[in-house]
């Protein structure tokens, strides 16, 4: 088993899997002697299995109150995903954000993984939150959900008001079904999680639902068992007699440069459809370079982030958009008050995606009708050294760090190209 902790949570992680990793949000961690299911399971199932603890989740990411209570509306007129206190009370938001730009990448990062499968199983309340958090990242390509505590009010109106749900695998479990017909509170319990599933269905999502014996808290491992074999095998769904997609396919990768990179790279790892960044330098003429030397402006080479993204979510004409949101197309070598060859703007597709020229003329040359004389390179992605592992996700890593961006751009990547959004 390996460790990996980031402030208060704690990663306990099975597996030698290079490609497929599940995180699975269990309330109290793994006691002593569970670990040997944790890698039994890894083994099973070629997967990484990585338990998350390190809070109440129960009482930490509970937004809506149970039923009988007083009403208590979810997020704000955006559908959810933030509004005044952000989803969850903030709090979700707060910690799925987290998820997002730091736990997985980084963790996947430091296992030495090529990630084609990332999974989400929640326990009980976060089992709401994994379903939740589903809607928003598409980084995830299966969603479980173990007596998934969905009684509360507003969380299915919630559900009809994002309007598209992502491509994804969905399982749900639930006690004995005549134990919870037994008890008002847990019937209501198997209601909303019908008419959840029923939501996505109509969405046209793959979603398989099972009873377990035993009560609505029956012992947990025996219930993920059943949700890895769901989430992770390749057999058919026999619910929904779909096949199971274990992979994110047909990814793309294009490097954009425009001005330091540190800035840069946090504005598209906000994006939705960026499923991986990297800084480096692109397209100079000496081998191996380093910072200090590509600093001295001597090596030809331009600082730009790899973004790797998801046509199907974000396709690459709207990508280019928003690149050209944060710089000034029409500044020759400088962004902000950074000046140098190094900091030219310029648009690199990869080797492996020829295709993308046309796209990226096309764009160029609407861009040059809008503001005249432009000064942004375009072409193939001839060479790539990454940048040192100090400058890979530096604002992250220094909040304080200096960057050339308006933080309201921030804020806007935070929220753009969302399925409540308008852009």
């Amino acid at each position: 088993m390996t460790t990996i902790r980031y402030g208060k949570y704690r990663l306990d992680i099975a597996g030698e899997s290079r490609e497929r990793i599940c995180y699975i949000i269990l309330p109290t961690g793994l006691k002593e002697n569970e670990c040997s299911w944790a890698e039994e399971a890894a083994r099973k199932w070629s997967a990484n299995i990585a338990v998350i603890s390190g809070t109440d989740w129960d009482n930490d990411l509970t937004p809506w109150p149970a039923p009988g209570l007083p009403r208590q509306e979810f997020g704000g007129k955006d559908g959810g995903f933030g509004g005044k206190d952000g989803g969850f009370g903030g709090k979700g938001e707060e910690f799925a954000r987290k998820l997002r730009e730091e736990i997985c990448p980084e963790t996947e990062k430091k296992l030495g993984m090529n990630t084609t499968g990332r999974y989400l199983i929640g326990i009980s309340l976060s089992g709401i939150f994994a379903l939740w958090c589903s809607a928003s990242d598409p980084s995830f390509d299966g969603i479980g959900s173990v007596s998934g505590s969905l009684w509360y009010d507003g969380f299915t109106d919630w559900m009809k008001s994002v309007h598209q749900w992502l491509g994804k695998s969905y399982y749900f479990s639930l006690g004995d079904r005549e134990k919870l017909s037994r008890n008002r509170r847990l019937a209501s319990v198997e209601d909303r999680t019908q008419e959840a599933i029923g939501i996505l269905r109509e969405a046209g999502q793959e979603v398989f639902f099972e009873y377990n014996q035993g009560s609505h808290f029956a012992p947990v491992l025996p219930r993920l068992d059943k949700a890895l074999q769901h989430l992770l095998s390749e057999q058919e769904n026999t619910v929904s007699g779909h096949k199971k997609v274990s992979e994110r396919q047909n990814l793309d990768t294009i490097y954009l440069a425009g001005g330091c990179f540190w800035g840069l790279e946090k504005y598209f790892k906000l994006i939705r459809g960026v499923t991986d960044t990297q800084v480096g330098f692109v397209n100079g003429h000496t081998e191996n370079p380093t910072y200090k030397e590509v600093y001295t402006d001597t090596t030809g080479y331009a600082e730009c982030v790899k973004v790797v993204f998801d046509p199907a979510v974000l396709p690459l004409e709207k990508l280019l958009e928003f690149y050209f949101m944060a710089i000034d197309p029409t500044s020759e070598n400088k962004q902000g008050e950074d000046r140098g060859t190094r900091y030219r703007c310029g648009i690199f597709y990869s080797p492996d995606s020829p295709a993308d020229m046309a796209v990226i003329r096309e764009i160029h040359d609407r861009k040059e009708k809008e503001f005249g004389r432009i000064f942004v390179e375009t072409g193939p992605m001839v060479n790539y050294t990454p940048a040192e592992e100090h400058h890979q996700d530096y604002l992250q890593k220094n909040p304080g760090g200096y960057c050339h961006l308006k933080p309201e751009l921030y804020e806007f990547a935070a929220k753009v190209n969302r399925p409540d959004s308008q852009s």
